[in-house]
């Protein structure tokens, strides 16, 4: 990030004096990515924002360029909650796309990629499904079955099974994801625990408590041991208080106080590990409490 602020800086990029280039471009668009993936969402939607109006003024008129930064604004309006807005953009980034079907196929799955979120997002779950699986036979013709990206369109449509109450349908998708991930990420990785953790949340709403018990179990070793010995109450707690941490750290970078940034993304993880426990102690207790009703 700090390497394309420099670049960005030293151009001394003018929006309205049309003193911009297809790299000012390209900056903007790795600036949006990154700081999405750090949770900056609005400095990510300031960056696709000068995308959006580099295409309006002509600066860029590669139709290529023109459907990726629609659909670089429809991930940043579904992250956001403004899944209309996501899906206009998608949708017009799909339609750019299709003009040209065999040479931007592999552009087209990732729309329709990011269209499933969407509509999962929104509750809208069979057409996110429907986008997830004509997504995956796209990848499916251009990749290999062992391509780790495969992991999200099955996630996905395990994730809208699930809440369509198909669980059986569901249980397939999700141990179909957690195989992929195995063989990249070993058993000791976020994405094994989650898929450990959507088997145990679906085999607890089939009503199948062992086999519920068995995965949740298997996710306790990915997080910190002394998490899983907290309180709901503490956790909760815990998870304030270092959100409060969080947002102490942005201030201090915003005023040049912070030396290591790396501290913002550790603190990012200690909140989503505290939250998963959290999610995980919350099926715990549903799970306890369903046997116990079963025992009556």
């Amino acid at each position: 990030i700090s390497n394309l602020l420099n670049f960005l800086n030293l151009t001394g990029f003018k929006l309205n004096e049309y003193k911009l280039n297809i790299d000012h471009f390209n900056a903007f668009g790795r600036l949006a990515g990154h700081y999405r993936s750090l949770g900056y969402i609005d400095k990510a939607n300031e960056f696709s924002d000068l995308m959006l109006e580099m295409v309006k003024k002509g600066i860029v008129a590669d139709k290529d360029k023109i459907a990726k930064t629609y659909m670089i604004t429809a991930t940043n309006m579904r992250v956001v909650g403004d899944y209309n807005s996501a899906l206009e953009y998608i949708n017009k980034s799909l339609e750019i796309f299709k003009t040209e079907y065999d040479k931007y196929l592999s552009s087209i799955s990732d729309a329709l990629l990011v269209r499933g979120a969407v509509y999962d997002s929104k509750g809208d779950y069979q057409k996110a499904i429907d986008d997830f699986q004509e997504s995956l036979k796209i990848e499916l013709q251009v990749d290999s079955v062992d391509n780790p990206d495969l992991s999200f369109h099955y996630y996905g449509m395990g994730s809208s099974s699930q809440n369509l109450k198909k669980y059986d349908v569901a249980l397939t998708y999700f141990k179909k994801s957690l195989n992929i991930d195995q063989k990249i990420y070993g058993s000791e990785h976020y994405f094994i625990a989650w898929n450990y953790l959507a088997l145990a949340e679906t085999y607890s709403h089939k009503g199948v408590y062992d086999s519920a018990g068995y995965y949740f179990n298997l996710c306790l070793p990915v997080f910190k041991k002394e998490l899983h010995l907290k309180s709901l109450q503490e956790l909760k707690k815990l998870a304030m208080d270092t959100k409060d941490e969080l947002s102490d750290l942005k201030l201090d970078k915003t005023q040049n106080k912070l030396k290591n940034t790396s501290l913002l993304s550790l603190k990012r993880k200690e909140i989503a590990q505290i939250l998963t426990v959290i999610k995980m102690k919350g099926l715990q207790e549903e799970m306890e409490a369903k046997n116990e009703k079963a025992k009556k």
